[in-house]
């Protein structure tokens, strides 16, 4: 058994030294043309493989990049017409703050029986709330925005 095992190793060896190792047995097919350096069609497949591992990558990353920016654009959009709403939300919190203080105003106009001092404060903040307003019918004119949007907001 010995003695055969060893034959079979050495027939393998041989084998394997004459044919793979030094190409001898191999038939000369594409794979054989494209694959060596030494043949004009080889270097050019060489040449695109090269190229092709190399811009691969890049193209890669360039679909990568594409793509977050186009998610950015729509979350900058987004942020666009949320910083929209919260500027006409500060306009609204600006004029019923105005309001409010024209109607408190008049509540003291009314209670200290038409005082001189009142009078002069309750006009004052009667002009001041009428700035705001036509500020804020401004503001929602600019922003082509209609009383439906602005209640539905709220």
């Amino acid at each position: 058994m010995d003695s055969t095992h060893s034959s079979f190793l050495q027939s393998c060896a041989s084998s394997l030294a004459s044919s793979a190792l030094f190409g001898e047995n191999l038939k000369k097919g594409f794979w054989d043309r494209t694959l060596n350096f030494r043949t004009t069609l080889g270097r050019y497949f060489l040449l695109i493989l090269l190229l092709t591992a190399g811009i691969l990558p890049v193209v890669i990353l360039l679909a990568q990049n594409i793509k977050k920016v186009y998610d950015a654009a729509e979350h900058l959009e987004t942020n666009m017409v949320v910083n929209q709403y919260v500027e006409l939300a500060l306009e609204i919190r600006s004029l019923v703050y105005s309001i409010q203080l024209e109607r408190g105003l008049s509540a003291l106009y009314v209670s200290s029986g038409g005082d001189d001092r009142t009078t002069e404060a309750m006009l004052k903040q009667r002009v001041k709330m009428n700035v705001h307003l036509l500020d804020f019918r401004h503001d929602i004119d600019m922003q082509k925005v209609d009383d439906y949007d602005v209640v539905a907001f709220y």
